[in-house]
């Protein structure tokens, strides 16, 4: 009887140990050798399967016949345990740690990405075309009014009694030239030359003279009123009778110019140049002379000088040969004579 109890905790040490087996390859993938098969153990004694009477009395049954009888035999250890091959060790996978999360300081701004300098698109500029205007042509041989002449030469040429008003006459060259009883009015004779000129009744009214040489210039009974010749030349000019009524004589040079009888009422003659000027009976009413010369004056006897500026002017003879200057019978009523230099001036019946 006790051999049977060893063969049944044997065995059913056997079916815990394929038990483990069969969990271990579940968890370990690698093949385990399959248990030896069993051999089948003859039993001696009496047969082991019992003539069981289906009819007998459950009661009439013997419990040692009811089990069937195992008769131990040599059992090999090894038979009945199967041996387990160890396995290879499997290293755990490796797991990476969880990355640490960016930290942002809420009081820090974010980064903005850095944009390349990409140069700005010149905006093409639309240059205009510039329109060439052609001069227009000069015909120095036009004549009339409003004609272009500009820097023609018209020297040593008769051009008396033409009508030449509001013409382009500058640089001109009329020397020499013979324009008396000629419409001049309102043109531009600026930087003209005049040098020798016959002016003589030449209407000159408003027209612009500025640095025009009159050299020697005959301007007798000349109508010169309103007209500008500022800084021009009138050296040894004629202008006897003529009229220079509110003309701007500014700085010009009249050294030996005969003004006798002109009207230079309203005249600027200031810082103008005259020595040796013949102004007899020549009306100055009102005229402007503040820093003019009149050094040597020839002759200014019965001029009209009422109201006249003569602050500042020189009166001295230019040498000591010269006579004085002599203002018999002058009207000075008004006149302002202040800082005026008048050494060697007569003012008889003045």
């Amino acid at each position: 009887m006790s051999m049977v109890k060893l063969a049944g905790t044997l065995t059913g040490l056997a079916v815990l140990m394929l038990l483990m087996v069969a969990c271990a390859g579940e968890i370990f993938p690698d093949p385990v050798a399959p248990p030896a098969q069993e051999s089948p153990v003859a039993l001696s004694g009496p047969s082991p399967t019992a003539t069981l009477n289906p009819t007998a009395a459950p009661a009439a049954i013997n419990a040692a016949t009811s089990v069937p009888t195992l008769t131990p035999t040599a059992v090999d250890a090894a038979t009945l345990v199967p041996t387990l091959q160890p396995t290879a060790a499997v290293a755990p996978t490796s797991v990476p740690a969880p990355s640490q999360p960016t930290i942002v300081s809420p009081t820090s701004e974010p980064v903005q990405p850095q944009k390349p300098d990409i140069p700005p698109t010149p905006t093409p500029v639309h240059t205009p075309q510039a329109t060439t205007i052609p001069a227009p042509s000069i015909n120095c041989d036009a004549r009339g009014p409003a004609v272009i002449l500009r820097d023609c030469d018209l020297s040593n040429t008769s051009l008396a009694n033409l009508d030449l008003r509001d013409s382009d006459l500058s640089g001109v060259d009329f020397s020499d030239t013979r324009l008396s009883g000629s419409n001049l009015s309102n043109s531009s004779l600026i930087n003209a030359n005049l040098t020798d000129a016959e002016l003589t009744n030449v209407d000159l009214r408003d027209a612009a003279l500025i640095g025009a040489d009159l050299t020697n210039a005959n301007l007798s009974l000349a109508d010169l009123s309103g007209s500008d010749l500022l800084y021009a030349n009138l050296l040894n000019s004629n202008l006897d009778r003529a009229n220079l009524e509110n003309v701007n004589l500014k700085g010009v040079d009249l050294t030996g110019a005969n003004l006798s009888f002109a009207n230079l009422s309203g005249v600027n003659l200031a810082d103008a140049r005259l020595h040796s000027v013949d102004l007899t009976s020549a009306d100055l009413t009102g005229a402007n002379l503040t820093g003019a010369s009149l050094a040597g004056v020839i002759k200014i006897t019965g001029a009209k000088l009422t109201n006249i500026n003569l602050s500042g002017v020189d009166f001295t003879p230019l040498t000591a040969s010269q006579r004085r200057f002599s203002l018999n019978g002058a009207d000075l009523t008004g006149a302002n004579l202040s800082t005026a230099i008048l050494s060697s001036v007569i003012f008889t019946d003045a």
